[in-house]
C-alpha cells in the first residue's frame, strides 16, 4: 500500500485549509481533561474519556478523521478490562476462547473490530503513548477504523481496552504504515479542520440508511467441507461462495463426548481472503498449530467485507476420526 510521509499529509491538510478559507492550519494542543488522572473506581470513566480524546488528537495531527464513540463498543471494552482485572489474565482472547469480535457482537456490534489492550500504566497519557510506541497498537490508533469504544478497570493494576469498529484488517492508512511513532504530546500540532470527538457515545444507527447498508452486506453460501470425516495427517477442503469480495472467518466448536447438543467454542480461528464466486480453502484438521483430537466438530463461518458489513453465519459439521 502507498506510504505517505507525515509532511505530505500536513501539506494536504494545509491546502484544504486554504481552500476552505480557514485562518490557520494547526493550533497548540489543549490537554485532555483527566489525561494525568490516576484510575480509580470513581475516575475510570474520566480516564476512558481522556484516552479517547488523546487518541483523536493524535489522529488529527496525522490528518486523520476523529473516531466516533459507540456505546456498544464502550460496553465491550469496559467489560473486557474488568474481566481481565478480576480474573488476572491479560490477553485479547478470554480463557473461554472469546475474541474481540465475539465480545463486540454480544453487545450488538456486528462490523469488524480490532483491539488494543494494556495493563499497569498509571494514566491515560502514559497508556496512549505506550500504544503509539508499539507497531501493532499504533497501526490500530492510526488505522482505517471509524468507531471506537474505551474501557478502564482500575483494580488492582489498571487494565485498559480500546475496541476499534468498522475495522478493515487488510488495510491501513498512510500514517499507520510508518508505525511505531514517537509522539511528543506537548508539541503536538492539531489541524483546525479536523474535529475531535470526546463526547457521549453515539446511538445505534437506524433508519433507511442503516437498512441500505444491511442490504449491501456480502452473502456467504454453499459452505461445505469435503471429506467431512478427516483422519489425522490428512487434509480436507472447505468450499464456499460469496456474492462480493470479503474476508471469511471461521470458528470451530467441539461436541463433548456424551453431550450431543452442547458445543464448546475452541480458541483460534481460520481466515481466508475470499473473492466473488466460488472459493476453496485447505483444512488440515489443525487449529492454532495444534491437531484436533478425534471427535465431532462444527465449523461456523461469517464473511466481512471492507466496509465492515457481515454476512449471516453458516455452519458445517465434520468429524476427526482415528486411523
Amino acid at each position: 500500500m502507498a506510504r505517505v510521509r507525515r509532511g505530505a499529509l500536513s501539506a494536504i491538510a494545509a491546502a484544504v485549509a486554504v481552500a476552505l478559507g480557514a485562518p490557520g492550519v494547526a493550533q497548540a494542543r489543549t490537554p485532555c481533561p483527566g489525561e494525568t488522572t490516576t484510575p480509580t473506581a470513581a475516575t475510570s470513566a474520566q480516564v476512558s474519556d481522556a484516552i479517547l480524546c488523546l487518541t483523536n488528537q493524535i489522529r488529527a495531527s496525522y490528518g486523520l478523521p476523529a473516531l466516533r464513540r459507540d456505546a456498544r463498543l464502550d460496553t465491550a471494552a469496559r467489560l473486557h478490562s474488568e474481566d481481565m482485572a478480576a480474573r488476572g489474565f491479560f490477553a485479547h482472547t478470554t480463557p473461554e476462547g472469546l475474541e474481540p469480535g465475539d465480545r463486540a457482537a454480544a453487545q450488538g456490534y456486528s462490523a469488524g473490530v480490532g483491539e488494543n489492550v494494556a495493563v499497569g500504566h498509571p494514566t491515560a497519557r502514559a497508556v496512549v503513548l505506550g500504544w503509539m510506541g508499539s507497531a501493532g497498537h499504533c497501526r490500530n490508533v492510526l488505522g482505517t477504523a471509524r468507531d471506537i469504544g474505551v474501557g478502564t478497570a482500575p483494580s488492582p493494576r489498571a487494565h485498559y481496552t480500546q475496541v476499534f469498529g468498522s475495522y478493515a484488517f487488510t488495510s491501513e492508512s498512510a500514517a499507520s504504515a510508518g508505525c511505531p511513532h514517537a509522539v511528543d504530546l506537548d508539541a503536538l500540532p492539531i489541524p483546525d479542520l479536523v474535529g475531535i470527538v470526546t463526547g457521549a457515545p453515539a446511538e445505534v444507527a437506524s433508519g433507511p440508511a442503516a437498512g441500505e447498508r444491511a442490504r449491501a452486506r456480502p452473502a456467504l453460501g454453499r459452505l461445505a467441507l469435503s471429506p467431512a470425516r478427516l483422519r489425522p495427517g490428512r487434509r480436507s477442503v472447505l468450499s464456499y461462495t460469496l456474492t462480493s469480495r470479503a474476508t471469511v472467518t471461521a470458528r470451530i466448536e467441539r461436541a463433548p463426548a456424551g453431550r450431543r447438543f452442547r458445543w464448546r467454542l475452541l480458541p483460534g480461528r481460520l481466515t481466508d481472503a475470499g473473492v466473488q464466486g466460488s472459493n476453496r480453502l485447505r483444512f488440515g484438521g489443525r487449529l492454532r498449530g495444534r491437531r484436533l483430537v478425534p471427535g465431532r466438530y462444527r465449523l461456523r463461518a461469517v464473511a466481512t467485507d471492507g466496509a465492515g458489513r457481515r454476512s449471516a453465519s453458516r455452519r458445517v459439521t465434520f468429524w476427526i476420526v482415528r486411523r
